[in-house]
């Protein structure tokens, strides 16, 4: 989005692991390189592009609309990706235990009630916080993954929420 040139590697792959290790000793993914500099972290890479390459800003400049993008970043990180997770483990990993009576549903609950803050947000606008932001970044593979794990919003009570999506599929 920024227009820098880039290069990925799959930290998760184990034949990378030794390279992941050499620049990060945690191997810890996500990991930024950017010369002699390294940043770990969704939040703190986003926040380091958005300072080392500010064009295109992925932050609004309008204090409020920036306060709401964060709000919505740290939520993705701190409340959705933490639900995710804890369910995923009944998803992907060969267990002999099933999932906690009630979890999933609890899961959907939660995650219902940021649908619809979601949805409250997006009244009016193509965005989150109107314009392409950080919001939209940081939620976008969030709200990829609810789908796989049976946890996803209702297009029709989510109208704006369905429409957000589709459009951030075609960017």
């Amino acid at each position: 989005y920024k227009g820098v040139d880039y290069e990925i590697i799959d930290g998760l792959d184990k034949s990378n692991a030794e390279a992941l290790e050499q620049v990060n000793g945690r191997a810890e993914v996500p990991t930024l390189v950017d010369g002699e500099v390294t940043v770990v972290n969704s939040a703190d890479i986003a926040a380091y592009l958005e300072h080392a390459y500010p064009e295109p800003a992925v932050y609004p400049a309008d204090p409020a609309m920036r306060v709401q993008a964060r709000a919505w970043e740290r939520c993705a990180d701190a409340v959705i990706d933490p639900i995710l997770v804890d369910i995923s483990y009944w998803f992907w990993a060969d267990r002999a235990d099933a999932m906690p009576d009630g979890m999933k549903q609890a899961a959907q609950n939660d995650l219902d009630r940021i649908y619809d803050a979601l949805e409250r947000d997006l009244d009016g606008g193509d965005f989150i916080c109107g314009e392409f932001s950080i919001a939209d970044i940081a939620l976008f593979p969030h709200l990829t993954a609810v789908r796989t794990l049976d946890v996803s919003f209702s297009r029709q009570r989510h109208p704006r929420l369905a429409i957000w999506f589709k459009r951030l599929r075609g960017l």
